[in-house]
């Protein structure tokens, strides 16, 4: 069907019996052309993250469970999450203040970076949507508070420690994905205020997206 978009999505929503957040993001394995999935369950004693693999020689899913989204210092349960595989192959999953990683394409997880939030004045881990990326040789984080606000982060190490770029929130959309470029450059697409969709391109993890919309090249009118 050319696109492993709708079998990622589908297994997003229906792999648990209870509600499953619609917390997700996809990424092909450049070195497999697997596709890999992090999703979250929202269901009542059920807060986890999840992994799911399709392989891309028949397009079969095996499901791993990553782990719970809260600890019993931090009860809120995460609603957001992000997946990236590093240039080493690890596949590694942000999620909430969370992250974990896999060097065994998934089969298996160990914490990342736990803490990696820790000195940030607001932390990720209530915001409903997340996008973790490279752009410029460096890690940048774009999550969705509320509305159209967006909190922003730059990582210089992986994401083992972030660093929060403003204070306030950014407005951007509800509505907003990223895909990196081979010329290390990434390029953010979202919906504005008035339902048009757009995109503008970052060169570096520490530019700030109010910075940017102004100057974002219409996809629809």
């Amino acid at each position: 069907w050319g696109s492993p978009s709708a079998p990622v999505w589908s297994d997003s929503i229906f792999y648990l019996s209870g509600y499953v957040k619609g917390g997700h993001d996809c990424v092909t394995d450049p070195n497999t052309q697997d596709v890999y999935v992090a999703h979250i369950s929202y269901a009542v004693s059920n807060y986890k993250c999840y992994f799911t693999k399709w392989s891309a020689a028949d397009w079969t899913s095996t499901t791993t469970e990553i782990g719970a989204t809260w600890t019993t210092d931090f009860t809120t349960p995460a609603g957001c999450c992000s997946i990236r595989v590093q240039s080493s192959g690890r596949i590694v999953v942000f999620y909430g203040f969370r992250s974990s990683y896999s060097d065994d394409g998934g089969s298996t997880f160990q914490d990342y970076a736990f803490g990696a939030f820790d000195s940030v004045a607001t932390s990720p881990h209530t915001h409903t949507r997340i996008r973790v990326f490279e752009v410029g040789g460096q890690l940048c984080a774009i999550s969705l508070v509320s509305n159209d606000d967006v909190q922003q982060y730059a990582s210089q190490d992986e994401g083992k420690t972030w660093v929060q770029l403003q204070d306030a929130t950014q407005t951007l959309g509800t509505e907003f994905d990223v895909t990196e470029m081979p010329d290390g450059s990434a390029w953010v697409g979202y919906r504005d205020a008035a339902h048009h969709m757009k995109a503008f391109q970052m060169t570096s993890a520490y530019q700030l997206v109010s910075n940017l919309t102004a100057g974002a090249e219409a996809v629809t009118s």
